[in-house]
């Protein structure tokens, strides 16, 4: 019988896990790489995506989370919001799917507080899968496909922020504030 390092166990239960999100990933829509090519050839998705079904929109809900316990954060907003107005639901529509990728390679973002977006669009009274929008952090985008980035887009969160009707709106209104102790 060997021992076994706690280095090798906490590498292969990392290992376990990315295999786990990599599998579930693939079930939203997958990439694959062209063996020809080397570029990446995106694989179609079993539903049409929010992207896809832009002109249909009608309806969109906006749900705050709070991920992290007793973060203390205050909103100028309720944490649920609801668009009924087809354009205006259209619009946060057009500046989610404007929204670049995600890059690859590795860098720093600033102090995720927890506060993730969740928007849940309807076309036609049908719900689309929903698209989370983490307000700090790297400000990563899932639900489109690929991972996007609000960080390099500011004018995001203005765009969110007026057609849900909130007062001064913009990134600061969607992270919140830490009050004063």
């Amino acid at each position: 019988m060997s021992a076994t390092s706690p280095r090798t166990v906490t590498f292969a239960y990392w290992l376990a896990g990315a295999l786990a999100v990599a599998s579930l990933a693939g079930c939203s829509g997958a990439v694959a790489q062209s063996v020809s090519s080397g570029k990446p050839n995106v694989l179609p998705s079993p539903r049409p995506s929010l992207c896809e079904r832009m002109g249909v929109l009608s309806r969109l809900v906006v749900d705050r989370t709070n991920t992290l316990q007793d973060n203390r954060i205050r909103y100028r907003f309720a944490g649920t919001v609801t668009v009924s107005e087809p354009n205006h639901v259209q619009t946060a529509a057009r500046a989610l799917c404007a929204l670049p990728h995600f890059p690859a390679g590795s860098f720093a973002c600033p102090a995720d507080t927890g506060t993730v977006y969740a928007l849940r669009f309807s076309a036609r009274g049908r719900r689309l899968p929903t698209v989370a929008a983490q307000a700090t952090g790297c400000e990563v985008v899932r639900g489109l496909g690929a991972p996007r980035w609000t960080s390099t887009t500011p004018g995001f969160w203005y765009t969110l922020g007026e057609v849900m009707g909130v007062r001064n709106p913009g990134r600061t209104a969607f992270a919140g504030t830490v009050p004063a102790n």
